[in-house]
């Protein structure tokens, strides 16, 4: 898993941005 996170750092990228969408989205759900 390291090795994978090591040899593309986008991936790590992707994630971080698709957990901040979700949050949002769940965000905007709540508040809608």
């Amino acid at each position: 898993m390291p090795k994978t996170a090591s040899f593309n750092p986008l991936v790590g990228l992707l994630g971080l941005a698709s957990l901040s969408l979700a949050g949002l989205l769940s965000f905007a759900g709540k508040r809608a």
